[in-house]
């Protein structure tokens, strides 16, 4: 396991070349979805081996559920960063919680 890790959410877009140039930093990334399924446009350019870990959430959650779930699944880790992969798709705001 490498020292030193981040997080990439939704890396489906331009995101989708972070994972090979951090490797190049020895950063090792977790790929984090903010949705259960993959929009379609992007499953074809979308390689779940580029990342050291993909974490999606369960299919049927709210917005908040899926911020809650992320939270509770990435607490504790040692992350230097987290970076957005895409543009949101959000049908609606979601407000982060501390804590």
């Amino acid at each position: 396991m490498k020292e030193r890790s981040c997080v990439i959410v939704d890396a489906y877009s331009t995101g989708r070349y972070l994972p090979e140039e951090f490797e190049r930093y020895e950063i090792g990334t977790v790929h984090v979805m903010s949705a259960a399924q993959i929009p379609a446009i992007f499953q074809p350019h979308f390689n779940a081996d580029l990342y050291d870990e993909v974490i999606r959430p369960p299919e049927q959650m709210s917005n908040e559920e899926i911020v809650e779930f992320h939270a509770q699944v990435l607490r504790g880790r040692k992350l230097e960063f987290v970076i957005g992969g895409a543009k949101p798709v959000l049908s609606s705001p979601t407000r982060c919680r501390s804590g």
